[in-house]
């Protein structure tokens, strides 16, 4: 049996660490591109969004070690769970994995129709794409950031109230299990 297909009491370290690195960094892109957006000054904006953009693409990064600890480290043995919540909860984890990277993926495309655009100040990366020749990628991929967040959104907090239901409701372990370094 690979290690994909193995089961465990609860979920490896390394992916436990990856969500919660993963969501503080897409909080803090949420947080700095908003108020680059509406709060920021004019002369501020650029800054901002350079952050926003760097954050985004470390962001990207941990998604992909994630998927990458989903695919290769032991899975928890939820056989004990009833189908019909197994298979919520596998759909809403898809969804959520589907905007996440929705989001970040068409945030990257906006950002190379801008470039140059610095990441942390250290790296360029080049504009790639023409605004005026690619028109309708650039209004896709802006609505799609735009709306995609209204989307993660709702699916995080769909997220988060299927935990607090798990850790109130049923009392299981399933919230307690999934805090870094709780063995």
């Amino acid at each position: 049996m690979g290690q994909s297909e193995a089961t465990v009491g609860r979920w490896s370290e390394a992916t436990i660490w990856l969500h919660w690195l993963g969501a503080l960094l897409i909080l803090s892109a949420l947080m700095v591109g908003w108020s680059a957006e509406h709060l920021a000054a004019r002369d501020d904006q650029p800054l901002l969004f350079e952050i926003h953009f760097s954050i985004g693409l470390l962001a990207l990064a941990v998604m992909l070690a994630r998927i990458a600890c989903r695919f290769f480290q032991a899975r928890p043995d939820r056989s004990q769970v009833p189908p019909l919540a197994r298979f919520a909860a596998s759909t809403v984890h898809l969804l959520l994995y589907l905007a996440t990277f929705g989001v970040l993926l068409s945030g990257l495309i906006n950002f190379l129709f801008l470039g140059p655009v610095r990441v942390f100040g250290f790296v360029t990366v080049p504009q790639l794409f023409d605004p005026e020749a690619d028109e309708w990628l650039r209004a896709l991929s802006w609505y799609a950031h735009v709306y995609g967040w209204w989307a993660l959104t709702a699916l995080v907090l769909l997220h988060a109230a299927a935990a607090f239901f798990h850790h109130f409701v049923r009392r299981d372990r399933t919230l307690r299990d999934f805090l870094p370094g709780r063995r």
